[in-house]
């Protein structure tokens, strides 16, 4: 859905405001962080994964949530058994600002939250040097139809920034 605006005035209109939600089955839906967000990158909090708004091309423009030096771990409540085929994670690589990236990403489902099932793997190589424009990148799982009422999302950190970077071997953002 895209919303646009515009202030009519007697002495005119203002500019046009714009704005896109993308709704899904997660859109609103309670999201339980295991891994809490680095202070400077918090925003709104974990509504932010499930608010229907991209995160664009600004990895400091509020929509985007910043971990560091632990791996991504959100369990989203969809409130009733759900069938479920396909889940994104935009994530944004920015090595000049010690964002990496995720190097894994895993998606499982649960009808009870204790016992989870899981539906997809995949890895990602890190970041090379030739890797340091700031960009956004959607980590997609495809997989047959699950059906549950909780899915588990994990994304993993890079463990130590690369030799090639000047912040070897310290930790990174995600």
């Amino acid at each position: 859905t895209k919303i646009m605006a515009v202030a009519v005035r007697v002495d005119g209109k203002s500019k046009v405001y714009s704005n896109s939600f993308n709704f899904n089955k997660a859109t609103m839906k309670k999201v339980d962080l295991k891994s809490e967000p680095h202070r400077s990158y918090t925003f709104d909090g974990a509504v932010i994964l499930v608010n229907g708004k991209r995160g664009g091309d600004a990895f400091g423009n509020g929509q985007w949530l910043g971990i560091y030096d632990k791996d991504f771990v959100a369990t989203v409540d969809l409130n009733e058994p759900t069938e479920i085929s396909k889940v994104t994670l935009g994530t944004f690589h920015g090595a000049n600002s010690w964002i990496f990236g995720a190097t894994g990403y895993t998606v499982s489902v649960s009808e009870d939250v204790k016992s989870f099932k899981q539906v997809y793997t995949e890895k990602y190589p890190e970041l090379t040097k030739d890797s340091q424009k700031g960009t956004p990148f959607d980590m997609v799982a495809t997989f047959d139809v699950q059906k549950g009422r909780y899915l588990k999302i994990v994304a993993n950190n890079t463990n130590k920034i690369p030799a090639w970077h000047d912040g070897k071997g310290s930790p990174s953002f995600m």
